[in-house]
């Protein structure tokens, strides 16, 4: 009988780690886009100072559509580029076991994100750098 409940208690830990495994293969390939809603403070490279901005503090507001282009996929790992109208970056990610929540590292922040739907990830960016500091949500979509 002892051997049974260990037995049956392997089992049932195989099947959720089997499971968490499943979900954590969202497939990110091909693209995906959006248009964020970022406060900015200082240089940061795709949001120029040039460009129109609404004044908020010392701050100021901007919307700019993104571009993700996941060249590839292993498994919960992936590399991809990231561009909006004034600069392309390579960007790697991971997608965490649980298949929903996506972690992206570009050459200057993070990108943490959720996956509401098999085309849609609501994300958010951070960038603190010496000369500048960055905070934008987006929903981004794949693109059909």
């Amino acid at each position: 009988m002892v051997s049974l409940v260990r037995v049956s208690a392997a089992l049932a830990a195989l099947v959720g780690a089997t499971s968490a495994h499943a979900q954590a293969t969202f497939d990110m390939k091909g693209g995906w886009s959006g248009t964020g809603k970022a406060i900015v403070q200082g240089l940061a490279a795709h949001h120029p100072p040039t460009e129109t901005a609404k004044p908020a503090a010392g701050a100021r507001l901007r919307e700019v559509t993104f571009t993700y282009k996941i060249d590839g996929q292993d498994g919960p790992r992936f590399w991809s580029t990231m561009s909006s109208p004034h600069r392309t970056e390579p960007v790697i990610g991971v997608i965490a076991a649980d298949g929903k929540r996506v972690y992206i590292v570009t050459q200057d922040g993070f990108v943490d994100g959720v996956v509401t739907d098999n085309d849609t990830i609501d994300t958010c960016f951070r960038q603190r750098l010496p000369d500048s500091a960055v905070a934008a949500c987006n929903v981004i979509k794949r693109s059909k």
